[in-house]
């Protein structure tokens, strides 16, 4: 039988320095290559704390502008979420089995029908509670 001939890998004779110089070239590319996606890794985190640093101080009202810091006024709220923020609740203890959308939805149109009842000149606007139960 025809065995194949043995195949030499590293260069054959030549003394083993071939097969050194290959190692510390590869050892050198891999340590340049690791060097490369260490300073992308470090960009890319520098990046994020810089997101998560300007979120946090919207969270607490600060704001940069043009390399300025400036502290941001609470905005005043207007009547109708003032009158959300109040009746909710409300809606939320005489309808408990209602869900947050619902409640939400039925004291905005009670906030219309007011609306509604004082451009017309009408005075005798039903009570929320009584408009509650008429509508659920």
């Amino acid at each position: 039988m025809n065995e194949a001939p043995s195949i030499v890998l590293g260069g054959g004779g030549g003394g083993g320095g071939g097969e050194e110089t290959k190692k510390k070239s590869m050892k050198k590319y891999i340590n340049k290559v690791l060097q490369e996606k260490e300073d992308e890794f470090n960009i890319k985190i520098k990046m994020i704390m810089s997101r998560i640093n300007e979120l946090e101080g919207v969270m607490n009202g600060i704001r940069k502008k043009k390399g300025k810091t400036v502290k941001m006024e609470k905005r005043m709220k207007n009547a109708y979420n003032i009158f959300l923020e109040e009746q909710i609740p409300v809606a939320k203890r005489l309808a408990p089995n209602m869900t947050h959308k619902e409640h939400f939805t039925l004291t905005a149109k009670y906030w219309t029908y007011m609306k509604k009842m004082k451009k017309n000149g009408d005075n005798n606007i039903m009570r929320f509670e009584d408009y509650l139960v008429k509508t659920v």
